[in-house]
């Protein structure tokens, strides 16, 4: 099973070498633009996320649960 995006670059480049994905240049990951992906490895896909500014920083590397108001999931009364 491969996903929409890899079909659609594979229908359009013709091929993967063995160690690469499928990236987005646009960042979204239900696009299948054959112009919005290209072929790169997981260390290209870090890079081009470090260049966009879309690594996890600060408070986003906090992976404790938040409880009560702070919950994402809580709900006003």
């Amino acid at each position: 099973m491969r996903g929409a995006h890899v079909v659609a670059f594979l229908l359009s480049d013709g091929r993967l070498e063995h160690g690469q994905q499928v990236l987005h240049r646009c960042d979204v990951k239900l696009c299948v633009r054959p112009g919005h992906l290209f072929a790169g490895t997981q260390a290209d896909n870090v890079r081009d996320m470090i260049a966009k500014g879309r690594q996890a920083t600060g408070a986003t590397l906090n992976h404790r649960p938040q409880n009560g108001e702070r919950n994402h999931n809580a709900k006003a009364h």
